[in-house]
């Protein structure tokens, strides 16, 4: 009997033996894919911090766009001077007044614009107001209204305005 103890003491050991091997041996792969894990999640993770950076820009960029376009409507950009233009001309038809653009041009990253209105007073001095109160940031920078009598008694007034757009949009700013 004692060698049959001896024989299953033997098994037990080498048994032992392949188990803890087995075990080492796995012990040696987990390890290795942790570190494989810990290199790739790495990435991935800042990649996923990008991705949702850019859905919350995409999403604020969708929420904000009707104010985006009013903001876009108060500012002048380069070559689009024209359209600002037209717009002073419609204040001034609206106002009753005629209107002789003297010069328009951009000096200084801001728009310059000197205008002569001719009307009645009421006329020229609406027009006045109008101008100050445009969605546009306009200064006036100097306005004169003269008084003019014809020949016929008939009473014109005339406004010299030097206006500028501040929120104008050019190169040189």
């Amino acid at each position: 009997m004692k060698f049959f103890a001896n024989k299953t003491l033997l098994v037990l050991l080498v048994l032992n033996l392949v188990l803890l091997l087995f075990w080492s041996i796995v012990f040696y792969q987990v390890t290795n894919i942790r570190a494989e894990y810990k290199s790739i999640s790495i990435p991935l993770a800042e990649e996923n911090s990008k991705e949702s950076y850019v859905i919350k820009v995409n999403r604020e960029l969708r929420e904000s766009e009707t104010e985006r376009l009013i903001l876009d409507k108060q500012i002048v950009n380069k070559g689009d001077e024209a359209s600002f233009l037209e717009q002073v001309e419609f204040l001034s038809a609206q106002a009753g007044a005629q209107l002789k653009v003297l010069a328009f041009e951009e000096r200084g990253g801001v728009l310059r614009l000197n205008v002569i209105s001719r009307g009645s007073f009421r006329d020229v001095y609406y027009f006045m107001s109008l101008l100050e109160t445009f969605p546009f940031r306009v200064t006036i920078e100097k306005g004169l209204i003269s008084k003019e009598i014809s020949d016929n008694g008939i009473t014109k007034w005339e406004g010299n305005f030097s206006v500028i757009l501040r929120n104008y949009y050019s190169d040189k700013k």
